[in-house]
């Protein structure tokens, strides 16, 4: 838990999501921002969000996943932005907008990375190459260019293979391709 006396304890204490890399590190996510668990000393360090002005921080992030041994991707609410923490030299890049205040990634084929929104009125789905957005699409959200499908609350996505995607609604389970919008 978070005390006040102590610098390297934990943040807050509501948790937004949790990640381990491959050297089995302990990543957490939380209100403060991104903190990486020691287990040697059973203490946090803590990451902000550097902002361009050189300032760095603490705000609203939620963990979305390794993309490399040393690249953590998250999701910073504040902005509604993806960003990256090279864990290794412990700063932060951004790495494009996401109109979401929760998300969740895959690393799919030809080294590209799928970010798909949850939790709100349909789901965003972003794909990047290289950091670089290569591709966005909007899913049951009513606007989304789709006559004739509903409006659905989108609760949680797992993306088994670029063509094969399950969502969690409001109103039942969806299987969904987004390679054929099918």
């Amino acid at each position: 838990l978070h005390d006040d006396e102590n610098s390297k304890s934990i943040a807050r204490n509501f948790i937004s999501g949790i990640a381990e890399d491959s050297s089995g590190q302990v990543w957490v996510s939380n209100e403060n921002g991104i903190e990486r668990y020691n287990r040697a000393d059973n203490s946090f360090t803590h990451f902000g969000v550097d902002r361009p002005d050189g300032t760095t921080n603490f705000t609203y992030c939620q963990i979305l996943g390794f993309v490399a041994a040393n690249e953590l991707w998250f999701l910073e609410t504040n902005t509604r932005t993806v960003n990256s923490l090279d864990t290794k030299a412990g700063k932060t890049s951004f790495i494009g907008e996401l109109n979401a205040d929760n998300a969740l990634l895959y690393k799919g084929s030809a080294h590209t990375i799928h970010v798909w929104s949850s939790y709100n009125k349909g789901t965003i789905h972003q794909v990047y190459k290289d950091k670089k957005l290569i591709g966005q699409r909007t899913y049951f959200s009513g606007k989304d260019g789709f006559p004739g499908l509903p409006e659905l609350v989108v609760s949680h996505v797992l993306q088994q293979n670029d063509s094969l995607v399950w969502l969690s609604t409001d109103n039942g389970l969806v299987k969904l391709n987004p390679l054929s919008d099918q």
